[in-house]
Parts: structure tokens; C-alpha cells; sequence
């Protein structure tokens, strides 16, 4: 196998004022779901048309929760939202809106702890792995990666509900955690909705810890 690592060195203000978003919209999970589902909804769509900027509807207009966030990616100088149009600065800004900002703060948090805990050696944001499969090449993205006491941990980020696929996540990051790290490897799930009991009956039959 063999990774890419995917580095983006914000200046230290913009990238403590993410850390504070993504902060307060955890902390806020309840009251600004569906705000946040909107909002990556609109990224998606931006994604889809490979463009910055998306037009909202009149009701999307309407979405107090969507307009608290707008707000915050206002005053975080990330984006414009002008005449119900949204416009992000650029392409990490879109990224950050369509669920990224749960990876940001879960790599800034563990950055804070590694400060303090010498035994985190390394630590990395959406890592690009690839694995020979056959004849052919296969791609798979860890949102959080460290090296803890010279063990793998592996973080994965979920903004978006778990009804129609947490199975496959769940299987999925077993199979990772197994393959890239064997058996000293850990490996974490953390979700921004509220997980069902199945879920986290699953998960804890695979190993895996569970924030959500």
C-alpha cells in the first residue's frame, strides 16, 4: 500500500477560527442538523457542477439554522452570501461546508492533545491510500490518521446519517484498520448525528470506539 498525504497549512487565525466553527456547530448538533444538511447539500451541488457558487431557494432562504451557518462561514471570511446566492472562497472552503469541517476539528483537537502527549508521533488529515487489488489499484481516504506509541489510529468523520449505509462504514473501517495497521491498530468512528442502537452494538463486536 502506499498513501498521499493531503497538507493544507492554514494561517493560525483562520485556522483557529475553524476549529471554533466546527466547535460550535458540535456543539449545536441538534438544533443545526437539518441547517447542515442543507449546507451540504448546496456543497454537494457546487461539487456536482463543478463550480463556486449555488443559488438558494426561496425556502432554503428561509432556514433559520441554514442562516445561522451562512453566517458563521460569512464572518469566517469563507464565504460571500449575497441576494440568496452562497459563493464559497474556493475549493477548500466548498470542501470544509460539505462535511469537512467534522475532519477539521477532529484533527485540530488531536493536534491540541499531541501538544501535551509526546506519545502521539504523527498525525495527518484525509490521507489517500492506495492497495493493489488484483491487477488493479484501489483508492481509500482516512479522514483522520496518527501514529500513537508506534500504533495506527484510524479516525473516520460522519456529518450525514448512518440509516442507509452505516453497515458498509462500519465493515469498511473494520477492514481498513486490519489491512493497513493488523492488530495493534485502533480505530474510531466519529458521528455528528445520533447513532442507532445497532450501530453501536456492531460496532462494539468489530473493536471500534464510537464518539456520536
Amino acid at each position: 500500500a502506499r498513501g498521499e498525504f493531503h497538507h493544507v497549512d492554514l494561517p493560525p487565525l483562520l485556522d483557529q477560527k475553524l476549529y471554533e466553527l466546527g466547535e460550535r456547530w458540535a456543539s449545536n448538533a441538534l438544533e443545526l442538523g437539518p441547517g447542515l444538511a442543507t449546507l451540504n447539500y448546496l456543497a454537494t451541488t457546487c461539487r456536482k457542477e463543478q463550480k463556486l457558487d449555488v443559488e438558494l431557494s426561496e425556502k432554503q432562504q428561509g432556514y433559520r439554522e441554514l442562516n445561522m451557518l451562512l453566517s458563521d462561514l460569512v464572518e469566517a471570511q469563507i464565504a460571500t452570501y449575497e441576494n440568496g446566492i452562497l459563493t464559497f472562497a474556493n475549493e477548500d472552503a466548498r470542501r470544509f461546508s460539505n462535511g469537512e469541517w467534522l475532519e477539521t476539528l477532529v484533527h485540530s483537537t488531536v493536534k491540541q492533545i499531541q501538544d501535551t502527549m509526546p506519545t502521539i508521533q504523527d498525525r495527518s488529515l484525509n490521507v489517500q491510500v492506495y492497495r493493489k487489488l488484483g491487477e488493479s489499484e484501489v483508492r481509500n481516504e482516512l479522514d483522520v490518521a496518527t501514529v500513537v506509541n508506534n500504533k495506527l489510529h484510524i479516525i473516520e468523520c460522519k456529518t450525514k446519517g448512518m440509516r442507509d449505509d452505516g453497515d458498509d462504514t462500519l465493515y469498511k473501517l473494520e477492514s481498513l484498520r486490519d489491512l493497513l495497521g493488523g492488530l495493534q491498530a485502533r480505530a474510531m468512528l466519529v458521528s455528528f448525528r445520533p447513532l442507532r442502537h445497532n450501530d453501536i452494538t456492531r460496532a462494539e463486536d468489530l473493536g471500534l470506539a464510537l464518539i456520536g
